[in-house]
């Protein structure tokens, strides 16, 4: 939290959604400005899961 607001690191952020399903005030809201980063992500879990 920085001046009552929740900050992400977007260092650190997975794109998972977590945050957002976790805040108890409801003060995250996750919006993607470039859908090919779903690509992106799906790709990334592909080395450790099956996508299907």
């Amino acid at each position: 939290m920085v001046d009552g607001k929740a900050i992400v690191d977007q260092d650190k952020c997975l794109g998972c959604g977590r945050c957002e399903r976790k805040c108890p005030n409801e003060a995250i809201t996750i919006t993607l400005d470039n859908s090919s980063y779903v690509d992106e992500l799906i790709a990334s879990f592909e080395a450790y899961v099956d996508v299907i």
